[in-house]
């Protein structure tokens, strides 16, 4: 069984992270798990793997909001993107909340869940 140890390693932009690292008996594929994510990486060497790893930290990662109505209804969803751009998307528009056309309602606040 490979050998897998811990490391602190700095990224591009200065940010530290901790990580898992091993490779495989034949020494020829690198593995990486991110431990405050769990992102998973594998790949031929390590400089790829923390390259992908910097990829995936700049990507848009959901967010679960809670979106609240003028009338009083309120919407959980998944949202790909900050709080900022969930806000923007929402609030101060009309959305169809029932069956019919006529039922649309303002949105007016937009809560973080996770």
């Amino acid at each position: 069984m490979a050998k897998e140890y811990r490391e602190i390693i700095t990224l591009s932009n200065g940010e530290k992270r901790e990580i898992k690292r091993w490779q495989t008996m034949s020494g020829e594929i690198e593995h990486v798990i991110d431990v405050k994510t769990g992102w998973y990486w594998s790949a031929y060497s390590f400089r790829d793997c923390i390259k992908k790893l910097e990829e995936y930290l700049k990507s848009p990662k959901s967010i679960i909001i809670k979106v609240h109505f003028e009338n009083g209804d309120y919407l959980v969803t998944k949202f790909n993107g900050t709080m900022t751009e969930a806000s923007e998307y929402y609030i101060g528009k009309k959305f169809q909340l029932g069956l019919y056309e006529d039922s649309k309602t303002l949105a007016t606040k937009v809560e973080y869940i996770e």
